[in-house]
C-alpha cells in the first residue's frame, strides 16, 4: 500500500471512515499533535500546520514558513482567545482568528521545544537538557525573560494536575526518563517512583478521578492515582511486623529491632537485655521442669525473631523467641522477663496473662521475681493452644485454634466446655460496635454480642469474601476491616468495598491497625496507610450501562427496542459495557430476564441465552462496584420472541381436523398393527425396565447401605461427628447420583467418573482407607465430551472391594484406566491385586449375576458382548477390559 494514504487523519461518520491527508489538502502527512478547539482540529504536523473544520471534514487554513528546515510541531497550547503552537527548532508560535481568517505570528525564537504546559500566564517548555519557565507576556514583548532549571531527562509531554506538574520522560539512549513531578517554581523535581519503564511519552490527566495516564514504549499503559486513598510509605527495615500507638505515640515492631517514638531498639540492644538479666538471675531461670517454654539464652542477636505488640494499662510489651520486655509509654527500657510465649496479654487490673503453646496459662501477681498463678493443661476451662488475645472493658478473651474461646474476668470461662459456643478453631478477633468481631480459622467471621449475654449476632462467611485466608482483622466505626491473601475487604450493613493491587496494594499485609481515621498495616520494606474518610466515602463512578453488541443466533442483529424475534431466533448473547472507571476489575456483574426474578452472575460482560421460550424479556444488569460499595442497575434491552407455527391455534386447529380425517380412513387398517407393535413396545420397555432395576439394585445393595448406616451410627455413637458428617454427605451425592443417572443411558465420562470416584471414597472409608485407588485417563480424552454407558463400570469396582482385598493383601491397589485405542474406540479398564477368582470368592454367584447383567445390558445397547467384555482372572488379580 502506498505510505501516503495510511500516513494521514481519519474522521468517522457513523457509518464508514474518510481519510484526510495531503490529497484532501493536508499540509503534511506525518501528524505529530492534535488539538480540538470548539469545531475546529489543529493539526501539526513534521513540516506544518494544517486546521480541519470537524462538521464540514475539510482543511480550511495551513502553514508553514518560507524555511528551508523542517517546520515540526510539538504541541498546542490554548491563550484567552488564541492558540499557541511549539515547534521543535522553529519557535513559538500565535495562531489567532477574526472574520474566518487565520493568521501565524511567531512570539520566540526558544528552541528545541519538546513540549510544554501552560499554568496560568506562563510557559512550561520542555527544552532538550533543561525545563524552562516563561511568562507570556513577555514573549510577546519580545522580553523574553526566562527561568531554567537543568532537567534530569528529555521530556516530551507535560501536563498540570491539582498541586504540581507531571513530565514524563524517555532520554532516547540514555536510562534517564521515567514519570517526574515538578513544582509550578521549579525548585522542586521529583522522580515518582513504581514505574518501571525508562521510556515514558504520552501523558493524559483526568480532572475528576485525579489520574494521571503515562504510555511507555515498552511497559504499556501506567494509571496513577495523584490523590491515592492508598499509599505505600518504604522502610529500610526488610519487613515491618506490627504497628501501633500507645496514645498518640507510634509503635513499629521490625524483623530487626523496635521502634517507639523517635527511640530505636535493634536486636542487638534486645540481646544485651537479655544477657544482663540472664547473668544476674542463672539460678533463678524458668525451667521446662516447671511447665515453661524453656529459651535458648545462647541464639545470637540476628536470629531473634519478633513476634508481635500488645499494651497493658501503663506498659508497652514485646514478646520474642528469646524473651518477654517491658518498655515505658516514652519509649525507654524498663524490664526483661525470661518467658517464651506466643500469646499473652492481661487482666482487667492489668495482670500479664502467659499461655504456653504446649502446657498451661499463668497469671503473674508479681514480676520480680516471678511470682505467678499456673493453670493447668488438663483442666477444661484452661486456655490451650492460645494464638489471639483481645481486652474489652473488664474482660480479656483469648482465642484457640483448637478449643474455641476463652476469657477471663474473675477467672477463666470456656466457652466451649460451658457449650457457649461450639465452634474451636479461631484466629483473629477485634472490638466491634458493642461486641466482638471473630475469625474462624478457615475464614468464616463471626460478629458476636458478650455482654450481658453471650449471643452470635451474624456470620460472614467466607464465600462472601474476596480471599479464603484472612491474615488480619480490625474495625474502625460501623465496618469491618477483613485482610486476606487477596487484598482488604471493608464490609458494614449495607455495603462491601474491596482494595488490592488496582488501588496501590500489591505487598502481603501482617497486621493493622486503625489509628484516627488512617488504616496502617504492615508490609515488606514498608507499611502501607489507608486514609478512611476518603476511602469509604467515595464518589459514584457509575452512571450508565449499554448495549455494544446484541447477537441472534451468533449474528449481530440491529435492533430498536422493543422488538421481536421469530420463534427460531431463541439464541442470544448480549455484550454490555458502563461509563469508563478507574477499577476495572472491581466490577461484579449480574443479570436477570424479569423484574421479579432472581439476580444470576455472569463474566466477561457477556450474557449468552440459548433455547428461550417464546413470552416477553425485560434484561436487567446490576453492576457492583467494589471499590465504592455502590450498585448501578438497568433494563438495558425489552423484546420478546413469538410462538412458532406449529404452536399457533389455527395451526393447531387444522391439524386436528387433518389427523381427525386420516385417523378415522385408516383407523381400522391400522388397528391390528398398533396392538401388535404396543405389545412388542411393552415387552422390551418390560425388559429395559428390569434392566434398569436390577442395576440399581446392583449398585445399591442393602448389603452396602447396611455397611455404610453401620459405619456412620459407630462414627456417632464414638463421638466423630465431622466425620460422620462428611460421611453422610458424600453417601447422600452417592444415593442421588445414584438415582438420577439410573434413569439415563448413557452419561458423559466426567459424570461417570465423578459417581465412581464417590463410591470408591465411601467404600475405602469402610476399608480404613488402605486401599490405594487411582483413576488413570488419557490425556487425548475430554471427559466432557466422551459417553459411556451409565454404570458400567461400578459392578466390576463394587466385585473387587467385596471379594478382592482380605487381610491378606498388604498393599491393596485398585486402577481404574480409560485409554484412547482410535477415534471411535476407548478402553476402559478395572485392575485389582487382590485375590482374583482363583481363592474361591465368597459369592460366587453374586460376580456371576454382574457379569451377567452388564453383558445384557450391553447387547440391549448395541455392542458385540464377546469382543467388547474381556475379564481376565489369575491369582495375582483381576483385570476386567471393556472395549466401548
Amino acid at each position: 500500500m502506498d505510505r501516503e494514504l495510511w500516513q494521514c487523519i481519519a474522521a468517522f461518520n457513523g457509518e464508514k471512515f474518510m481519510g484526510i491527508s495531503v490529497v484532501n489538502g493536508l499540509i503534511h502527512n506525518e501528524i505529530t499533535f492534535l488539538f480540538a478547539e470548539k469545531n475546529l482540529l489543529y493539526i501539526g504536523t513534521s513540516d506544518g500546520i494544517s486546521i480541519l473544520n470537524i462538521n464540514e471534514k475539510k482543511i480550511i487554513s495551513s502553514y508553514k514558513p518560507d524555511e528551508h528546515k523542517p517546520f515540526r510541531v510539538s504541541g498546542f497550547l490554548k491563550d484567552q482567545n488564541s492558540i499557541i503552537a511549539l515547534t521543535y527548532a522553529s519557535g513559538i508560535y500565535r495562531i489567532s482568528e477574526k472574520n474566518h481568517q487565520f493568521s501565524y505570528e511567531k512570539i520566540s525564537e526558544i528552541h528545541p521545544i519538546y513540549g510544554g504546559t501552560k499554568v496560568d500566564h506562563h510557559l512550561f517548555l520542555n527544552g532538550k537538557d533543561s525545563l524552562l519557565k516563561v511568562d507570556l507576556n513577555d514573549l510577546d514583548d519580545n522580553h523574553q525573560e526566562m527561568k531554567m532549571v537543568k532537567s534530569p531527562s528529555l521530556f516530551w509531554h507535560s501536563t498540570l494536575g491539582k498541586e504540581y506538574l507531571y513530565a514524563s520522560g524517555w532520554g532516547i539512549y540514555e536510562e534517564t526518563g521515567g514519570l517526574f513531578k515538578f513544582s509550578k517554581d521549579l525548585k522542586k523535581i521529583d522522580k515518582i517512583p513504581g514505574i518501571a519503564s525508562n521510556q515514558i511519552v504520552p501523558l493524559i490527566y483526568t480532572p475528576q478521578e485525579q489520574f494521571l495516564y503515562a504510555g511507555s514504549l515498552d511497559k504499556g499503559l501506567y494509571q496513577i492515582s495523584l490523590n491515592p486513598a492508598v499509599e505505600f510509605f518504604p522502610s529500610n527495615h526488610q519487613k515491618i511486623i506490627a504497628i501501633d500507638f500507645f496514645r498518640d505515640s507510634p509503635i513499629r515492631l521490625y524483623n530487626d529491632g523496635l521502634q517507639i517514638g523517635k527511640k530505636k531498639f535493634t536486636s542487638e540492644r534486645f540481646k544485651e537485655e537479655e544477657q544482663k538479666y540472664v547473668f544476674k538471675n542463672i539460678a533463678q531461670l524458668p525451667k521446662h521442669s516447671d511447665f515453661f517454654y524453656e529459651i535458648n539464652y545462647d541464639m545470637p542477636a540476628a536470629e531473634i525473631v519478633f513476634y508481635g505488640i500488645k499494651k497493658s494499662d501503663t506498659h508497652i510489651w514485646i514478646n520474642t523467641n528469646i524473651g518477654l520486655y517491658k518498655f515505658r509509654p516514652d519509649g525507654n527500657f524498663e524490664s526483661y522477663l525470661p518467658l517464651h510465649t506466643l500469646a499473652f496479654d492481661f487482666t482487667p487490673d492489668n495482670k500479664l496473662i502467659e499461655t504456653n503453646p504446649y502446657h498451661g496459662t499463668r497469671i503473674y501477681s508479681k514480676e520480680f521475681p516471678l511470682e505467678y498463678k499456673y493453670f493447668d493443661e488438663d483442666s477444661l476451662f484452661t486456655p490451650t493452644f492460645i494464638v489471639g488475645t483481645l481486652r474489652k472493658e473488664n474482660t480479656t478473651f483469648l482465642l484457640s485454634i483448637f478449643n474455641g474461646l476463652f476469657c477471663y474476668k474473675d477467672g477463666f470461662t470456656s466457652f466451649l466446655n460451658e457449650n457457649l459456643w461450639a465452634e474451636k478453631k479461631l484466629r483473629y478477633a477485634t472490638n466491634f460496635k458493642n461486641g466482638i468481631a471473630v475469625s474462624q480459622e478457615f475464614g468464616d467471621i463471626y460478629l458476636l454480642d458478650v455482654e450481658p449475654k453471650f449471643k452470635i449476632r451474624k456470620k460472614i462467611s467466607r464465600a462472601q469474601l474476596k480471599g479464603n485466608t484472612v491474615s488480619a482483622l480490625t474495625s474502625y466505626q460501623d465496618w469491618l476491616i477483613i485482610a486476606t491473601e487477596r487484598g482488604i475487604n471493608f464490609i458494614n450493613d449495607h455495603k462491601h468495598l474491596f482494595v488490592d493491587e488496582e488501588q496501590g496494594l500489591n505487598k502481603p499485609v501482617y497486621s493493622s491497625k486503625v489509628f484516627g481515621d488512617t488504616l496502617f498495616m504492615a508490609s515488606d520494606n514498608g507499611e502501607f496507610r489507608i486514609n478512611l474518610k476518603k476511602l469509604l466515602n467515595p464518589a459514584k463512578r457509575l452512571d450508565s450501562i449499554y448495549i455494544t453488541k446484541f447477537l441472534v443466533n451468533d449474528v449481530i442483529f440491529p435492533w430498536k427496542q422493543p422488538f421481536k424475534l421469530n420463534a427460531n431466533q431463541n439464541n442470544i448473547k448480549v455484550s454490555i459495557e458502563t461509563n469508563a472507571h478507574p477499577y476495572p476489575d472491581k466490577l461484579s456483574f449480574q443479570y436477570k430476564l424479569k423484574e421479579n426474578a432472581k439476580w444470576r452472575n455472569f463474566d466477561s460482560k457477556e450474557i449468552e441465552l440459548y433455547f428461550l421460550e417464546p413470552e416477553a424479556y425485560d434484561i436487567y444488569i446490576k453492576v457492583i462496584d467494589f471499590s465504592t460499595g455502590e450498585t448501578y442497575e438497568a433494563n438495558v434491552l425489552s423484546f420478546s420472541i413469538a410462538s412458532p407455527i406449529y404452536a399457533r391455534w389455527w395451526f393447531l386447529l387444522l391439524s386436528g381436523l387433518l389427523m381427525l380425517g386420516g385417523g378415522i380412513l385408516f383407523y381400522y387398517y391400522k388397528k391390528l398393527q398398533q396392538e401388535k407393535r404396543a405389545a412388542k413396545d411393552i415387552a422390551y420397555h418390560k425388559q429395559i425396565e428390569k434392566l434398569k432395576t436390577d442395576a440399581l439394585l446392583a449398585q445399591m445393595n442393602p448389603h452396602f447401605i447396611f455397611n455404610a448406616l453401620n459405619s456412620m451410627q459407630h462414627l456417632v455413637v464414638t463421638g466423630q461427628n465431622e466425620k460422620a458428617t462428611g460421611y453422610l454427605v458424600k453417601f447422600a451425592k452417592l444415593v442421588r447420583a445414584n438415582l438420577n443417572n439410573a434413569g439415563r443411558t448413557f452419561v458423559t465420562l466426567d459424570e461417570e467418573l465423578e459417581y465412581l470416584k464417590m463410591y470408591c471414597d465411601i467404600e475405602n472409608m469402610r476399608h480404613d482407607n488402605r486401599i490405594s485407588i487411582s483413576f488413570e485417563i488419557d490425556a487425548t480424552i475430554n471427559p466432557l465430551e466422551v459417553n459411556i454407558p451409565t454404570l458400567v463400570l461400578q459392578p466390576f469396582i463394587e466385585n473387587a472391594f467385596v471379594h478382592a482385598f482380605s487381610n491378606k493383601i498388604k498393599a491393596p491397589q485398585l486402577i481404574i484406566c480409560a485409554k484412547s485405542i482410535s477415534e471411535n474406540c476407548i478402553e476402559y479398564m478395572v485392575m485389582d491385586n487382590g485375590l482374583g477368582m482363583g481363592e474361591n470368592p465368597k459369592n460366587p454367584e453374586r460376580i456371576s449375576k454382574g457379569i451377567s447383567l452388564i453383558k445384557e445390558r450391553l447387547h440391549f445397547l448395541g455392542y458385540d458382548v464377546q469382543k467388547c467384555l474381556i475379564i481376565s482372572a489369575t491369582k495375582a488379580g483381576l483385570i476386567v477390559k471393556l472395549l466401548l
